[in-house]
């Protein structure tokens, strides 16, 4: 483990960081978060425990897909 896990940077989210409030408002950088899960339709921001659990969801049905296309494809 690093010491990066601990600390005041392991608790910074640059997403609640006043300074940074302009650049995240612009409207090409809200749609970016949307499209990858990190905001939600309202532009609330999604807690980080629930966006690994959808990142991790969508890895392992991305991965049966491309089982389900080989065995397709190997038959």
């Amino acid at each position: 483990m690093s010491r990066a896990e601990y600390g005041p940077i392991a608790q910074y989210n640059s997403l609640t960081d006043p300074n940074l409030q302009g650049y995240f408002s612009k409207s090409i950088i809200r749609s970016h978060l949307k499209q990858n899960g990190l905001i939600n339709r309202k532009g609330e921001i999604i807690p980080d425990e629930v966006w690994r659990k959808r990142i991790i969801t969508k890895e392992r049905m991305a991965q049966a897909s491309r089982l389900v296309a080989n065995k397709i494809v190997q038959q």
